[in-house]
């Protein structure tokens, strides 16, 4: 019993050890990233990458790292491996703590790889292709006006719904019948540009539903959550849009969205497209509640065109 207790005992203190360690070389490397010292951000973070093969850290920063050189010389193939390194990170990173941690210092990426797209897409569009596939690995929405790359690429058709799906089984409200259309489509496979029954992404999967009660909602999940009213999580009901994203102090920026199916004294419960397709996700606490960026009331804001304006 003694040999157990000291065993564990010498568990926990290498593990405070290891974690102190951690703590101390993220410490060291956010100094330098500060200080704009890129090669030497990059000579320190290749030296933790070896030794902590698993650990997202040193990844985040190879990727901050390439990206300052890349603004110091505009060389594209180091805002590629700034690209690589990035999307090694999340890899890596699988609750995000780290991503939301650096998500200030990840943004001008971010940005960088939109603009490339639109830059690259009528000059070169297998790069812009690859590029917005990175986008969408990485933050998780498709970039919709760039849809036609893939279309152009791969000849990939879309089905065109001929008819509007009426409810004619339910009670005629709105937030009833954006439930019962959603459910319809639960185990609809998630397909890159979708905005069809035969395959939706998840902003695609929105707007798709909601056109189908008379709401026109943009093909992007940054753009759907300036419309609407902005409501709390406990007011939030069925037919409302959730929005997953981060903040920063330039704003926030939603990289997925949803729709709430049910509010059960304050327990969501939501649908959405995600890589194993239409689903309803009745563990939202355990995971997307801390990924949660607003949720959006547009069924008694009604927008009759496409708009982003700024709340």
């Amino acid at each position: 019993m003694k040999a157990i207790v000291v065993l564990a005992t010498l568990l926990l203190y290498s593990c405070s050890i290891v974690c102190w360690s951690q703590s101390k070389s993220y410490d060291r490397l956010y100094s330098i990233y500060e200080k704009e010292n890129p090669l030497r951000l990059l000579k320190k973070a290749s030296k933790w990458k070896v030794k902590n093969t698993r650990d997202p850290v040193p990844y985040y920063f190879l990727a901050l790292g390439y990206y300052q050189m890349y603004q110091q010389s505009n060389n594209a193939g180091r805002y590629g491996k700034a690209v690589y390194y990035l999307k090694q990170a999340k890899s890596r990173d699988k609750e995000g703590s780290k991503w939301s941690q650096l998500s200030n210092e990840i943004e001008p990426i971010r940005i960088l790889v939109e603009s490339k797209v639109s830059y690259l897409s009528t000059l070169n569009r297998k790069k812009a292709l690859k590029l917005s596939e990175d986008y969408l690995q990485l933050f998780g929405d498709s970039l919709p006006e760039f849809a036609g790359l893939i279309r152009k690429q791969y000849s990939i058709s879309r089905s065109k719904s001929t008819s509007t799906i009426l409810p004619v089984r339910h009670s005629g409200k709105k937030r009833d019948s954006i439930k019962w259309i959603a459910q319809k489509y639960i185990g609809v496979p998630y397909k890159w540009a979708g905005e069809s029954p035969s395959g939706f992404d998840c902003s695609g999967y929105v707007k798709y539903v909601f056109q189908q009660v008379g709401v026109k909602l943009p093909h992007n999940a940054n753009k759907i959550s300036y419309l609407g009213q902005e409501v709390s999580e406990n007011a939030a009901q069925t037919g409302d849009v959730i929005l997953f994203g981060t903040r920063s102090s330039k704003g926030h920026r939603a990289y997925h969205a949803g729709i709430v199916f049910e509010n059960q004294d304050g327990k969501l419960k939501i649908i959405h497209c995600i890589s194993k397709g239409v689903h309803i996700t009745t563990d939202y606490d355990r995971y997307w509640k801390s990924r949660k960026l607003l949720i959006t009331n547009v069924l008694d804001y009604p927008l009759n065109k496409e708009v982003s304006q700024k709340r």
